[in-house]
């Protein structure tokens, strides 16, 4: 069933259990998160039972991380990334993976990295907000220099009559005996 899929947690300690279980006692932040969780799981839940839709969720304290977390969480299922997991997450993320690196600014961040150097991870340990600012200008550098270190001020806004992005489909076919790589 939909709803009884665990939520993955990216950096899980010993105040955590799985989402379905009582907490201990936590900070203010921790319930949040909590609370986040259950609100995605409700939320997946309610699609798929009106529409037959599964969908991902990715919850964490900021914008960023969140849609990082979705990543974890796919294709039917849903995961969080505390604050104590961001710096080993972000050590094996790809830079284009990140919100906003994807495009023409990730390929400038990248071009300042040695080749071999493709995660957001060297981001934080090669780069100087100097280096960045001074390569994509103050604003863009402030925020790439914030982004490889899970920093992300950026509010939540609330879109009306947005235009869905994106919606996919597939079907899977069974296999036929024939090996197509030697047509």
């Amino acid at each position: 069933e939909l709803a009884a899929k665990e939520t993955v947690v990216c950096g899980q300690n010993e105040h955590w259990m799985k989402t379905s279980e009582v907490m201990g006692e936590v900070d203010k932040q921790s319930i949040a998160l909590q609370k986040g969780c259950t609100v995605a799981r409700e939320i997946r839940k309610n699609v798929f039972d009106v529409l037959g839709f599964t969908l991902s969720a990715g919850v964490s304290i900021n914008k960023t991380m969140a849609k990082l977390a979705g990543s974890y969480g796919k294709p039917n299922g849903q995961a969080m990334i505390l604050p104590s997991a961001f710096s080993e997450v972000l050590e094996n993320i790809e830079i284009r993976k990140v919100r906003n690196l994807g495009g023409k600014v990730g390929k400038r961040v990248q071009d300042l990295l040695p080749p071999d150097k493709t995660k957001m991870g060297s981001i934080a340990r090669l780069l100087s907000l100097h280096d960045l600012s001074e390569a994509l200008g103050g604003e863009i550098g402030e925020q790439v220099f914030n982004a490889c270190r899970g920093i992300d001020f950026e509010p939540v806004k609330e879109t009306q009559g947005a235009l869905t992005k994106s919606i996919t489909a597939f079907k899977s076919f069974p296999r036929t005996g024939v090996d197509e790589s030697r047509k």
